[in-house]
C-alpha cells in the first residue's frame, strides 16, 4: 500500500500525476496520490484541479504558502498508507516501471532514493544552461556513486520512506527559506541510524530555472546554510561549509571574502553566459559564505 506525495508550487503537474496514476493502477495495490498546492498562480491551480477527476487522487489548495519543509510534513500527516513516496512536482516519469521499482526496493523500513536525471541534450535556451550544467554534472549520479556517501547524497526530488521512520525525523520547519532541508534531513537519518539505499530509478528534472533565478536561489541556500551552521544544526556534512572551515582555520576566510567582492562581477558574467563553468559557481558560493560568516 502506497501514498505518493507531491508538493506543488508554480508547476503544471497534470502529466506527472497521470503517469503515476496509471502506474499505480497497474500495480493492483492500494495506493493514493496526494497533491498539495503551496500558493501557485491562479492559472496553474486551475490546470492542476483537473487531477481531482482521477480516482485515488486528492488535490488541495493551501490557504497560504507554508514552505518546503512544512508542506512535506503535512503531506505525510495526510497519508493513510505506511509507504510514502515523495516526488517533486517538476519531475517527469520516463520509465513504465518507476513505481514498481520503488515497491520492489523498499523493504519494510528505511529510505530508498531513486535519483534524478536531466535531458542529455543541452537546452536550446541559453538562459537555462547553468541550471542544466549543474544538474547534469553534480546531481545526475548513478546509484553506485551516490552510495559512496548515502546520507550526503540524499535529495528530496524522489525518495521513498516508511511512515514510522518519517515520523521519527520529519523535515525541520524552522527552515523558513529555501535550501538545505534535504541536507538536514539526511543528517538526521544518519543520526537515527536509518538506512538509506540508493537505486537507479530516476525521474527527469524538467524545472530548469533561468541562470538569474538559479543564482538567486543559490544565494538563499547559502544564507540558510550560514544560519544553520550558526545554530549548530549543520557543520562539516556540507562540502561548502567544510571548505569555509578550512579557510578559516588558516585565517584566509576574510581574504577570500574580499576576493569575492572583487571578482563577483566577472564570475556572474561567466555564470550567466552560454558556457558557464562550475568552478566559478563553486568559488562564488564559497566567497558568499565567507562574506556572510564575517557578520
Amino acid at each position: 500500500m502506497l501514498s505518493i506525495l507531491i508538493p506543488i508550487y508554480n508547476c503544471d503537474c497534470v502529466v506527472l500525476v497521470r503517469d503515476l496514476h496509471r502506474q499505480g493502477v497497474s500495480t493492483e495495490l492500494e495506493f493514493e496520490i496526494i497533491c498539495l498546492d503551496d500558493g501557485s498562480s491562479a492559472e496553474l491551480r486551475t490546470r492542476n484541479r483537473k487531477l481531482e477527476s482521477l480516482g485515488n487522487v486528492v488535490y488541495e489548495d493551501l490557504a497560504e504558502n507554508i514552505g518546503r519543509s512544512r508542506i512535506r510534513n503535512l503531506l505525510a500527516e495526510k497519508a493513510k498508507y505506511d509507504t510514502l513516496l515523495f516526488i517533486d512536482c517538476d519531475m517527469a516519469v520516463t520509465s513504465d516501471s518507476f513505481v514498481g521499482k520503488y515497491l520492489g526496493a523498499i523493504n519494510g523500513t528505511g529510505v530508498v532514493v531513486g535519483g534524478v536525471a536531466y535531458d542529455k541534450d543541452q537546452p536550446d535556451d541559453p538562459d537555462n544552461i547553468l541550471r542544466w550544467t549543474y544538474g547534469h554534472e553534480r546531481e545526475s549520479l548513478s546509484s553506485s556513486a551516490r552510495s559512496k556517501h548515502p546520507y550526503a547524497s540524499f535529495m528530496t526530488g524522489t525518495f521513498a520512506i516508511d511512515s514510522a521512520s518519517f515520523a521519527a525525523i520529519k523535515f525541520d520547519e524552522s527552515i523558513a527559506h529555501y535550501g538545505h532541508e534535504d541536507t538536514l534531513f539526511g543528517s538526521e537519518l544518519r543520526a537515527k541510524g536509518i538506512k538509506v539505499t540508493h537505486i537507479n530509478n530516476p525521474l527527469v528534472h524538467k524545472g530548469l530555472e533561468s541562470s538569474v533565478d538559479f543564482i538567486s536561489k543559490t544565494e538563499q541556500a547559502v544564507r540558510t546554510l550560514a544560519d544553520l551552521s550558526k545554530d549548530g544544526k549543520l557543520k562539516d556534512e556540507v562540502k561548502l561549509y567544510k571548505a569555509y572551515r578550512q579557510l578559516k582555520r588558516v585565517y584566509l576566510d576574510a581574504l577570500y571574502a574580499r576576493r569575492f567582492h572583487k571578482r563577483k562581477a566577472a564570475w556572474l558574467k561567466n555564470l550567466n553566459s552560454s558556457k558557464p563553468e562550475l568552478k566559478y559557481f563553486d568559488m562564488y558560493r564559497l566567497g558568499y559564505l565567507c562574506t556572510l560568516m564575517q557578520n
